[in-house]
């Protein structure tokens, strides 16, 4: 008989940190880099797996920074909720992938604007509990029309 997995959740600082980083376009090995520690001990700090203290005040400086020079992130406004919805339900994008019926290479070209991907739109939404009056979304990451009617509702 096979061990069950043992499932690893984020601690609330951890999800609002991933969610930070995201609408930052940055990825916890450039934090980790920047902060001088690896990814590995980064990610035991966001699931509370270590408490971190000699790098709190240096992560929470370097967003302060990051937000003050935010760089073009490539993710859609739409992948942007998206990818923080994943970080909340503690899920991945490979899983959304194969619940929505898609690969998770073309999910990320939906997440990044470079694929149009309505026919997964409404399975996406489903999913996630999102709902979006239209399911344009922009390239730019920037507030348009359309993005401006996206409505995020958790069911």
């Amino acid at each position: 008989m096979r061990e069950e997995m043992l499932i690893r959740e984020l601690t609330p600082y951890g999800k609002d940190l991933k969610c930070q980083l995201v609408r930052l376009g940055m990825t916890q090995v450039e934090l980790a880099g920047k902060v001088g520690t690896s990814k590995q001990y980064l990610g035991k700090i966001l699931f509370g797996e270590r408490t971190g203290t000699l790098y709190l005040d240096q992560i929470d400086q370097e967003l302060l920074t990051s937000q003050k020079t935010k760089r073009q992130n490539t993710l859609t406004s739409y992948g942007k909720e998206v990818k923080c919805r994943l970080i909340e339900l503690n899920m991945t994008q490979v899983q959304l992938a194969e619940m929505a019926g898609t690969t998770k290479q073309y999910l990320g070209k939906i997440l990044h604007g470079t694929r149009s991907g309505a026919m997964y739109m409404e399975s996406i939404n489903r999913i996630l509990g999102l709902e979006m009056e239209t399911s344009k979304h922009s390239k730019t990451g920037k507030t348009s029309r359309n993005d401006k009617s996206l409505k995020m509702a958790m069911r």
